[in-house]
């Protein structure tokens, strides 16, 4: 019985680790559930959160050029900390004027949809449709690797697409900047409206269907929660990225990360199996072990001679 005492023993601290390992995460759910959106209170912390979150960036977006002109690298924290605040306090001291400009910066630095609108004043008034031509050459690009076809030409900056189709002339390769121009706007001068959101709703649909694979597939809740959150905001989240750096990465994405989680999984699930039946055949054993010595009607070997039911006396 000593040995059966032991798995159990062994059994309830593997609950308490786990339990213990998974602590904040169910803090952090608790919390979420008590927010009640029926409550003046949630909504006043999350107004004050957000309030916070775009001060933050507001202050950032005014500070950062003054910090990054002035950095030091062998600066402590504290002396950073010190720059920051002084460099802060002498923007809040300037006009409303400054922080709406400021704001305008923060805005125009977070949206991707100014030169994809200039392109659909010259589209296809001045420059005709591309009949595809844009989405054929992602495509062409995912199916010759550079590995099998060293003679591939180079791609093209997005700047360039920003020049051609929406008129503007921006930094390019020659200055290693690089301004989006996004699928969306290569979708519009592929195909015009409505046809443009063909190609965007079979990225969607694609996209959602390696997902739901994935979300049925995999059995563990932490590695599931993971891998989908990081495959699907790398490929979806990234509005501002050109087809062709859209279709090839979040293949790579799948592949290496799905693939990857799906072997993964099915490591663990063996491993899973095989101590479940190790703790199983060690508890049938001990079990079994503790019964025959156990003294009965049907094991009589300890049993007092002559006696048919009680044991023989220590």
């Amino acid at each position: 019985m000593d040995a059966l005492d032991s798995q159990r023993a062994s059994a309830r601290t593997a609950v308490h680790r786990y339990r213990a390992g998974h602590a904040g995460s169910r803090r952090l759910g608790d919390a979420a559930r008590a927010m009640d959106r029926r409550r003046i209170r949630t909504w006043a912390i999350l107004g004050f959160l957000a309030i916070l979150a775009i001060s933050s960036a507001l202050v950032w977006t005014a500070i950062k050029p003054i910090i990054r002109k002035s950095y030091v690298g062998y600066a402590t924290r504290s002396e950073r900390l010190n720059a920051v605040l002084a460099v802060t306090g002498m923007q809040f001291s300037k006009t409303p004027d400054i922080w709406k400009y400021e704001g305008d910066s923060m805005v125009s630095r977070i949206w991707s949809v100014y030169f994809p609108g200039l392109a659909l004043k010259r589209v296809p008034s001045v420059i005709p449709f591309e009949n595809g031509a844009i989405l054929k050459g992602a495509i062409e690009n995912v199916l010759t690797p550079r590995l099998f076809f060293p003679d591939k030409p180079q791609l093209p900056s997005q700047s360039d697409e920003v020049r051609k189709y929406a008129g503007i002339w921006v930094g390019g390769r020659e200055t290693n900047t690089s301004y989006a121009f996004g699928y969306a706007g290569e979708s519009y001068v592929d195909f015009g409206i409505p046809y443009m959101f063909v190609p965007v709703f079979t990225l969607g649909v694609l996209i959602g269907l390696g997902y739901r694979y994935l979300n049925r597939k995999l059995r563990y809740d932490e590695l599931r929660a993971g891998v989908l959150i990081v495959i699907v905001w790398s490929t979806l989240g990234v509005y501002e990225a050109s087809w062709v750096m859209l279709i090839g990465p979040s293949i790579t994405i799948f592949a290496l990360l799905g693939g990857g989680a799906l072997l993964l999984d099915r490591t663990l699930s063996r491993n899973e199996k095989r101590n479940a039946k190790r703790v199983t055949a060690s508890i049938r054993t001990q079990g079994g072990s503790a019964a025959r010595s156990f003294p009965t009607r049907n094991n009589p070997a300890r049993l007092a001679p002559g006696k048919t039911g009680s044991p023989e006396p220590t």
